[in-house]
């Protein structure tokens, strides 16, 4: 009686799943690289912006010193979905002048010169001159994580695809 013999695959057969191996490991090296930076510089550029806007409201309220500017609510503004929100925050911890959108707390209770981050929102803070209080100027926490996710699940898809 003899023993069934165990039929080894094909060197064409072997060759073709190490190929593919490969081939899958290098796509999702690449995805992941691609996602990576992708996130990185993505991340600086809404960080730039959101440090861009600060900086032109700030120079704003600057030139508008004296000028008959409200103390408290919100600056006239068409209707519109507003993508960053402003607001002044007194040297006493109430909000002055803000944009339509922006709460009327506080976004945060940090005074210091930068960038901060709430649960809800993403910020750049400056103080303002003479100790009139700090600018924040922040964007949804929300839709900072959609635009990027939605960039990186297009980008890392594709480059998973390329690298395939």
């Amino acid at each position: 009686m003899s023993t069934p013999t165990a039929v080894l695959p094909s060197i064409r057969t072997r060759l073709a799943r190490t190929v593919l191996l490969i081939a899958a490991a290098w796509g999702l090296l690449l995805a992941l690289t691609v996602g990576t930076v992708l996130h990185r510089s993505l991340d600086r550029l809404l960080d730039a912006g959101l440090q861009e806007s600060a900086e032109l409201v700030y120079g704003v309220l600057s030139m508008s010193q004296g000028q008959a500017l409200p103390d408290d609510g919100s600056l006239p503004a068409p209707p519109h979905r507003e993508g960053l929100v402003w607001q002044v925050v007194r040297p006493n911890g109430g909000v002055g002048l803000r944009s339509h959108s922006a709460p009327v707390q506080p976004l945060t209770l940090s005074r210091e010169s930068g960038f901060s981050h709430t649960s809800d929102w993403h910020l750049y803070t400056l103080p303002l001159p003479d100790q009139q209080g700090v600018l924040h100027v922040a964007q949804p926490d929300l839709a900072r994580t959609h635009a990027q996710r939605s960039v990186l699940g297009a980008s890392m898809g594709v480059a998973l695809i390329i690298g395939l």
